[in-house]
């Protein structure tokens, strides 16, 4: 072989692996482009799901709220009625010392 032919079959090879490396890169760049998409795809869908989970906390929240306001309330009444009836017994009571007396 001579030198000529060297230099032709190098420069041959260099073509190929040039042909590779773009074919190489090519492909990397695709691969990074669907995978930076597919990540800002699961970031929006992530944003939604965390937006989804504020609101449904927030409802969570004001439920308990109301349902803690109830419970407040009915105390109230509760108090209020216990206050009652032993204003009741009180009075009987003191009709019974009144009859016994």
């Amino acid at each position: 072989m001579t030198l000529d032919e060297r230099i032709q079959a190098l420069a041959m090879h260099l073509e190929v692996l040039t042909g590779v490396h773009q074919d190489f890169e090519k492909r990397t760049n695709e691969r990074m482009a669907a995978l930076a998409e597919a990540h800002q795809a699961y970031e929006r869908r992530m944003t939604e799901r965390m937006a989804a989970l504020a609101e449904a906390h927030q409802a969570y929240e004001r439920r308990m709220t109301e349902y803690a306001a109830d419970v407040k309330d009915a105390i109230v009444r509760l108090t209020n009625i216990a206050a009652a009836h032993d204003d009741m017994l009180d009075d009987q009571e003191k009709r019974i010392e009144k009859l016994e007396g």
